[in-house]
C-alpha cells in the first residue's frame, strides 16, 4: 500500500509559523463570519490535505521540493486575493494522483468549515457533515452559497460559459431605490450588502430615536449599566451597584474614570465623569477597585458586604435590577466622550420597554441549560431563559432586526430573485443578526484601554459579568450593524475565491454516515474534544435567534425548541448520572463515529485526526476509540496553532499544539509480547523525539507528540500480552511513553547543555520537568502522578507539608520559592537525618538571598548545602534556561547566582558571607 506524504514528512516549522499567524488574521478570513468554538487554523487544514492527498516520494529531492510546496500553500498571502501559482501546482498534483476524478473528502465532524474550504481549495469532492444546526448553517454559509452564488455569474452563464462584461449590472446598485435581483454579474456580496443596508434603513426608521442623544449631535456609541440588589443592611437597603471598576478610559493619552457620588441620607447614588490625567493630585477613591470582587459586593452607602450567596439569592428571586452608569459617545476629534446618564436618556430606555411591550413577538424564552452545565455560570443568579440575557432595549432591536429581515426575503422575491439565491442572501443577513448578538447583550464588557465593546464570547463560557456595555446598532462603532455586514461580505468575497464547486453540505451523526462502504480518499476531521468546549449548549444563544429570523427558510435545521443534545459527543456530566457514565458515554459514541469512519474510508484511504486535549485521561479515551474502531495510527505530528501572545507557555498547562494523527484502517494483525514490543516501542519513540527536538517541540506538547508514534506502533497488534498472558491496555502504553519521554527530556534539559547533573534526586528532576512540560497552570492529579511515577518520585511525598504540589479537587498546582518560603525546616535534613531534596535547598536558599538575610544564608547552607553546592548552582541554572525572559522565579534565580558567582566551599563559607 502506497504511503502519502502526510505518513512519512511534513515542514512542521513552516505550518505551525503560518497556523499561529493565522490567529491575528481578520480580513476575509471565515472566523469573522459567524463564532464557532475550537476552529483548526487553515493553514495547518490546507497542509493536512494536500499531504493526505499526496503519495510519498521515493527520492529525498522530491520529498524536499513537496515541503518547499506545503511551505508556500501555507501562506495566507498566497490564498487571500485567490488560489495562487503555488495552490494552483498543489492542484494539479493532486490531480496528477487521482486522474479519474476529484479525490472524495469527508469531514463528519465539519463545525466552523475550515477543513471543507481548504478541500475546496485544493479541487476535492467536498462533504461535510455536522449534527448541531448552528455550525451546519456556517457551513453553507463557506462551502456552499460562497461558491454557487459568488462569482456573480447566472445559472444560465455558468452552463453556457458566457463570460459577457456584468458593468452594466453592477451599475444598477448605484441607483437610488434600485434593488438588485441577484445573477446577471452581481456577486453575493453584492447583494448581501444591498440588503443588509435595507435592512439597517427600516430598522432606524422604526427604533433609531431610541438611540438619540438628547445633549448635543454626537452618536451615542452605548451605555455602561450595573446590575444592583438592595442592600442587606436593615438600617440602609440602599440600591448597591455592581461595579469591577471605575475607569472608562486608561490609556497612555487619557485616564478618564466614573466617580460615584453618594447622598447617604437619601440612600442615592449618583455618578459623574472625571478627567483623571488631568487632575493635579492623585484622585479621592480608586478607580481601579469597584464595588464588586470574587462574587463580593459592598454597599456605597453604608459599607456593609452582601456575600456572593446573598446576592445570588436575591438573583433567583427576581430581585436583581439594574442601574445606568454613564453614556458613551463619539467626539469628532478626540475619540470618545463619556457622560453621565440624564432624564432624556432614562426616558428613552423607559420607550423601549414600552415598546417591547407591544411587540406580538417575544424575547426568546427558551431555557439556558442547568446549572453545573461545562461555562455557565450565569443561572446561579437567576438568570435562566436565553432572553434573561439581553436588557429591553437590545431585545427590541435584535427583534426588529429579526423582523426586517424576514421583510427583506419578501422583498428580494417580490422583486424577482431566483428564490435559492434569495434564501442564500437572507441566511447571510441572520448571520449579521447573530454578529449583532453577540455584541449587545447583558455580558458584554467595556474595554477601557481599547475604548470598545467586548463581545459576549471573549471565551467558549457564559461567565456572569455585573456591569456591563448597551451597544448602539446604528453607531459604527465596533459590533454594529455595518460592522458586521463588511467583516460577512469580505469572507463571502474570499470563500468565493476558492472554488467553483460547492460543497456537499448535510446535517447528521457521525455515528451514521448516510454514505456507501469505501466511498471516500480521505477523512479529516477535529472531533469534540472530551470536556473541552458544550458546542451545543453554547449554540443555542445563536440558535434562538436564527429561529426568529430564518427558520422559515431552513424549517428542516430549526425543526426542534433547542440545538439536539443528545446525539452530541462530548463528556458532559450534567446530561448523565455521573462522571463515569459521562465518559463512557464519549467514549462508546466516539468508538462509534470513527468505526464508521474507518466504514467509508477506502482501503487505501488515510484518516487524520486532530487533538489537542492537555490531559493523559482524555488521551487514553481517544485512543481506546481508534483502536477499538479498527484503525492503527501511522504517524503524527505536532503543530503549533496558537498565536505567541495567547498562552503564557510556562504560565499555563495548556498545549499550543494541535497534534495530527494519521491512522490507515488496520489489516488483521498478529499478537505481540510487551517485552518485545517494548523494545520496538523505545527505537521508535526515540527516532521521533529527536525529530519533534530539532523542529523545537517543547513542554507539554513534547510528551504529547511522543503518543502518536507509540500507538502506531502498538497498534499494529491484535492483542499484546505480558508473559503472565494478561493483556496490556493503551493505558499502561501511555505510562511507558510518559517514563521513556521523562528520560529523554531531563537528559536533554539536565545533560544536554553540559549541566552534568543527571544524578540530582528524583523529586528535583520531577520539579524541573514539570516546570519545563506544565509551567504553574493547573494539571490534573493523575497526570502528576504519571510523571512523578516516571521519575521515581513519591506523588504523596510530593504534596506533603515541605511539598512541591498543592492540590485542589482533582488537579495540582506547582509551587515556586516564594510560595514555600514560609515552609518550616525547608531544605534542612529530617529527622531521620536524611538530606533534603535539591530543589528544597535551593528554594530556601534563594528567598533567603532574596530577603538580604546573608547570616541567616550561610547558616542554612553550612547545614543544608554542604558538598552539594555544585549541584544547587547547576539546578539553578538549568531552570532558568528553561523559563522565558519575564518570569517571576527566573529573575530571583539570576539574581541569586549573580550575587553568588558560585555557591562557596563548605570549609570557607563562614569566611566569605
Amino acid at each position: 500500500m502506497t504511503k502519502r506524504l502526510i505518513e512519512v514528512s511534513l515542514p512542521l516549522a513552516k505550518i505551525s509559523q503560518q497556523s499561529a499567524r493565522e490567529k491575528s488574521i481578520r480580513h476575509g478570513h471565515i472566523s469573522t463570519l459567524h463564532i464557532w468554538w475550537a476552529r483548526r487554523p487553515l493553514a495547518a487544514m490546507r497542509a493536512a490535505i494536500f499531504a493526505a492527498l499526496i503519495p510519498a516520494p521515493d527520492d529525498d529531492a522530491e520529498r524536499e521540493r513537496l515541503e518547499r510546496l506545503i511551505a508556500a500553500i501555507v501562506d495566507w498571502d498566497q490564498v487571500k486575493a485567490g488560489n495562487s501559482q503555488a495552490i494552483e501546482e498543489a492542484r494539479a498534483r493532486i490531480r496528477r494522483a487521482f486522474p479519474d476524478r476529484p479525490p472524495r473528502l469527508l469531514d463528519p465532524f465539519m463545525g466552523g468549515g475550515a477543513t471543507g474550504l481548504e478541500a475546496l481549495r485544493l479541487g476535492c469532492e467536498t462533504h461535510a457533515l455536522e449534527l448541531n444546526p448552528v455550525a451546519h448553517l456556517i457551513e453553507l454559509c463557506t462551502l456552499v452559497y460562497p461558491q454557487r452564488y459568488g462569482s456573480g455569474e447566472t445559472e444560465e452563464q455558468r452552463r453556457t460559459g458566457d463570460r459577457r462584461s456584468p458593468t452594466a449590472d453592477r451599475r444598477q446598485l448605484t441607483l437610488p431605490g434600485s434593488a438588485p435581483t441577484g445573477g446577471g454579474g452581481r456577486t453575493l456580496a453584492d447583494d448581501v450588502r444591498h440588503w443588509g443596508r435595507w435592512v439597517l434603513e427600516r430598522a432606524r426608521e422604526e427604533i433609531g430615536h431610541l438611540y438619540a442623544n438628547p445633549t448635543g449631535d454626537e452618536t451615542i456609541v452605548g451605555y455602561l449599566w450595573a446590575r444592583t440588589v438592595r442592600c442587606p443592611n436593615p438600617a440602609c437597603g440602599a440600591e448597591m451597584p455592581l461595579v469591577r471598576q471605575w475607569w472608562l478610559a486608561k490609556t497612555k493619552r487619557r485616564k478618564i474614570a466614573l466617580r460615584p457620588r453618594v447622598n447617604r441620607e437619601a440612600r442615592r447614588i449618583t455618578f459623574e465623569v472625571i478627567d483623571v490625567g488631568a487632575q493635579h493630585a492623585a484622585p479621592d477613591f480608586d478607580p481601579g477597585r469597584g464595588t464588586s470582587s470574587r462574587g463580593h459586593a459592598t454597599c456605597l452607602a453604608c459599607g456593609q458586604v452582601a456575600d456572593v450567596t446573598y446576592i445570588r439569592a436575591e438573583g433567583k428571586a427576581g430581585r436583581m435590577g439594574e442601574m445606568p452608569l454613564a453614556v458613551i459617545y463619539e467626539q469628532e476629534k478626540t475619540g470618545k466622550g463619556y457622560r453621565p446618564f440624564t432624564e432624556q436618556d432614562e426616558e428613552l430606555f423607559q420607550k423601549a420597554l414600552t415598546l417591547l411591550g407591544e411587540l406580538d413577538e417575544n424575547a426568546p424564552d427558551e431555557p439556558l441549560p442547568p446549572v453545573g452545565t461545562l461555562g455557565f455560570r450565569v443561572q446561579r443568579y437567576g438568570l435562566t431563559r436565553w432572553g434573561d440575557l439581553f436588557n429591553a432595549r437590545q431585545t427590541l432591536a435584535l427583534l426588529t432586526f429579526s423582523r426586517q429581515v424576514r421583510a427583506a426575503h419578501e422583498a428580494m422575491l417580490a422583486e424577482g430573485m431566483d428564490p435559492e439565491r434569495a434564501k442564500a442572501v437572507t441566511t447571510y443577513l441572520s448571520v449579521i443578526v447573530d454578529r449583532l448578538a453577540d455584541y449587545n447583550t447583558t455580558l458584554c464588557t467595556w474595554h477601557n484601554t481599547g475604548e470598545k465593546i467586548n463581545h459576549t464570547f471573549g471565551r467558549q463560557a457564559l461567565p456572569m459579568i455585573w456591569d456591563y456595555t448597551e451597544l448602539n446598532p446604528f453607531s459604527g462603532a465596533t459590533g454594529d450593524w455595518s460592522g458586521a455586514m463588511a467583516w460577512i461580505t469580505r469572507v463571502i468575497e474570499h470563500a468565493a475565491r476558492t472554488s467553483g464547486r460547492p460543497a456537499i453540505a448535510r446535517q447528521g451523526t457521525a455515528t451514521r454516515l448516510p454514505w456507501p462502504d469505501g466511498h471516500f480518499d480521505a477523512l479529516i476531521t477535529d472531533p469534540p474534544y472530551y470536556d473541552a468546549v458544550p458546542y451545543a449548549d453554547l449554540s443555542d444563544f445563536f440558535y434562538v435567534w436564527l429561529k426568529r429570523s430564518i427558520g422559515f427558510l431552513h424549517p428542516k435545521v430549526f425543526r426542534t425548541p433547542l440545538t439536539p443534545k443528545s446525539a452530541e459527543i462530548i463528556q458532559e456530566p450534567a446530561r448523565h448520572d455521573d462522571d463515569a457514565t459521562a465518559k463512557a458515554f464519549y467514549e462508546r459514541e466516539m468508538t462509534r463515529a470513527f468505526a464508521e469512519a474507518r466504514r467509508v474510508l477506502r482501503p487505501d484511504g488515510v484518516f487524520v485526526v486532530v487533538f489537542a486535549h492537555k490531559s493523559t485521561a482524555a488521551w487514553e479515551t481517544l485512543l481506546n476509540s481508534l483502536l477499538e474502531a479498527g484503525l492503527v495510527v501511522t504517524a503524527s505530528w505536532p503543530l503549533h496553532t496558537e498565536r505567541p501572545g495567547r498562552l503564557r507557555a510556562h504560565e499555563s498547562a495548556a498545549l499550543a499544539s494541535s497534534i495530527f494523527i494519521v491512522c490507515r484502517a488496520r489489516v488483521a494483525g498478529g499478537e505481540g509480547y510487551f517485552d518485545d514490543v517494548r523494545e520496538e516501542l523505545a527505537a521508535t519513540i526515540r527516532e521521533r523525539l529527536d525529530f519533534f527536538w530539532r523542529q523545537d517541540i517543547r513542554g507539554a506538547d513534547f510528551f504529547i507528540s511522543a503518543i502518536g508514534p507509540a500507538v502506531s506502533v502498538f497498534g499494529r497488534y491484535r492483542r499484546v500480552y505480558r508473559l503472565d498472558g494478561s493483556e496490556v491496555g493503551v493505558g499502561e502504553l501511555l505510562n511507558l511513553v510518559q517514563a521513556m519521554v521523562s528520560e529523554y527530556a531531563l537528559d536533554r534539559i539536565l545533560n544536554g547543555g553540559g549541566t552534568q547533573v543527571g544524578g540530582v534526586d528524583a523529586p528535583t528532576r520531577y520539579y524541573i520537568l514539570h516546570r519545563w512540560a506544565y509551567g504553574r497552570g493547573k494539571i490534573p492529579f493523575d497526570d502528576a502522578m504519571r510523571l512523578a511515577m516516571a521519575l521515581g518520585a513519591d506523588v504523596s511525598a510530593l504534596m506533603g507539608r515541605r511539598g512541591l504540589l498543592k492540590q485542589s479537587g482533582e488537579t495540582v498546582r506547582l509551587l515556586g520559592p516564594k510560595e514555600r518560603a514560609g515552609v518550616g525546616g525547608l531544605g534542612l535534613p529530617d529527622r531521620a537525618g536524611r538530606s533534603a531534596s535539591v530543589i528544597d535547598v535551593l528554594h530556601r536558599a534563594a528567598t533567603l538571598w532574596e530577603s538580604g538575610d546573608r547570616e541567616g544564608l550561610a547558616r542554612f547552607l553550612a547545614e543544608g548545602a554542604r558538598g552539594r553546592e555544585d549541584q544547587v548552582r547547576l539546578v539553578a541554572q538549568t531552570i532558568i534556561n528553561i523559563l522565558p525572559d519575564d518570569d517571576a522565579e527566573r529573575r530571583l534565580l539570576e539574581g541569586f547566582l549573580a550575587g553568588r558567582d558560585t555557591l562557596p566551599e563548605s570549609p570557607r563559607q563562614e569566611r566569605l558571607l
